[in-house]
């Protein structure tokens, strides 16, 4: 599959940082400098200044509210406030990290919650709500930190739809899903360390002499996380030692909290499950070297992009297997079989879920891009467009011909 591309111009430095929202881009640079792009005419129309540092991560859940991380502080701009291009201060400051770095933020979609995450391992959430209403003489009235269970640097935060539970991996290994429900405080609901090759220590009990050489050459660091399948049914993790793996998550439990459907039961049990996240699908060595970033597209999130080292972007299709499932029940089985068959295809009668149908991740189009990628960017639009910052000063906008 072809690929079409142009370059967006404006930066001085390497592009560290991307965040796309229906038709506005932002980006962040070591130029220090963020800029914020309008997609429809492939223009800056805001230029945010005056950081100190490089700009290492930024979101956005209205793209007029623009959060960013730089060194150890993260800054809120009003982008209402201002009425010229050039945004040479922000409107708040809304949380200070005494010295460590912030390596990433992400927040829900409902603009109520911001997470943080830094060198050392500690994640810090924000409630948003209380920083506008101004609750607090400090970020000590409306930030939590918590120092574990993370022990080294944490890459990747995501949140979702609701500010119910969000994700957090890096240099641990250590993929972990927080729970934020029902005024009980921010805890680690579940946990997951990552090996080079779960599918084979989960047969075999141990992994391969050759897995365990690929594994201390490529430890399997968590780089990034992301969301596939409709619902974000699906956790996609960039893992250093070139595997892209995809975890079952409870994003949807939050969908459907959100809009009403689901009641206490449901939460509670959906809360004794098992503490680990159930590994759906695995694609071993994906990139050659660490993948490095990911990035879904379509509304459905069914197309999923990944780069590594290796300055490839692989595209691959995301999606349930109904043709597996249904040769599963045609197999012969005994009485008590079949009636467990047919009760489960009761319980998951409607649309495929992770509960119902496998899920597999199919390769397609590669992009030979030729220089190492900080960051992807791809929109829920049905367009395709997805955008690629490396080491260089420009964005490059592709999109699929």
């Amino acid at each position: 599959m072809p690929f079409e591309r142009i370059s967006l111009i404006g930066h001085k430095k390497a592009v560290n940082c991307l965040f796309i929202r229906e038709n506005i881009l932002l980006s962040g640079s070591d130029d220090n400098t963020v800029r914020v792009w309008d997609l429809r005419t492939n223009k800056t129309i805001k230029c945010l200044t005056k950081f100190v540092n490089p700009v290492d991560s930024l979101c956005s859940h209205d793209n007029l509210n623009v959060y960013t991380a730089s060194a150890d502080e993260i800054s809120h701009f009003d982008l209402r406030a201002t009425e010229g291009v050039i945004v040479q201060s922000p409107t708040a400051s809304l949380f200070n990290n005494g010295g460590t770095d912030i390596n990433c933020i992400d927040m829900d979609d409902t603009g109520s919650m911001l997470v943080a995450a830094d060198d050392n391992g500690a994640v810090h959430v924000c409630d948003l709500t209380a920083f506008q209403a101004g609750s607090g003489s400090d970020s000590g009235g409306y930030t939590s930190s918590h120092r574990e269970p993370h022990t080294a640097l944490v890459n990747s935060v995501l949140c979702g739809v609701s500010t119910d539970s969000f994700y957090s991996g890096g240099f641990d290994s250590l993929l972990c899903c927080w729970d934020r429900s029902r005024d009980r405080g921010v805890r680690p609901l579940k946990q997951h360390l990552i090996t080079s090759d779960e599918l084979l220590a989960t047969t075999l009990g141990a992994t391969s002499a050759g897995e365990q050489a690929r594994q201390c050459i490529n430890p399997p660091f968590i780089h990034q996380l992301q969301y596939v399948l409709p619902n974000r049914a699906g956790l996609a993790c960039a893992v250093g030692d070139g595997d892209i793996k995809i975890y079952a998550c409870n994003e949807n439990r939050g969908a459907s909290k959100a809009s009403g459907t689901e009641d206490d039961t449901a939460l509670d049990n959906s809360e004794m499950c098992a503490n680990e996240l159930r590994l759906l699908c695995h694609a071993p060595v994906a990139h050659d070297g660490m993948v490095t970033a990911l990035t879904a597209l379509g509304p459905h999130r069914n197309t999923l992009l990944s780069t590594g080292v290796d300055g490839l972007v692989r595209t691959w299709r995301v999606g349930y297997d109904e043709d597996a499932t249904a040769r599963e029940m045609q197999k012969p089985v005994s009485a008590s079989a079949a009636r467990r068959q047919r009760r489960n295809k009761a319980r998951t009668s409607g649309p495929p879920s992770v509960h119902s149908h496998p899920v597999v991740m199919q390769p397609g189009a590669v992009l030979a891009h030729g220089r190492k990628i900080n960051m992807l960017a791809g929109g829920e639009g049905g367009d395709g467009r997805f955008f690629i910052a490396d080491l260089s000063p420009a964005i490059a906008s592709c999109v699929f011909t």
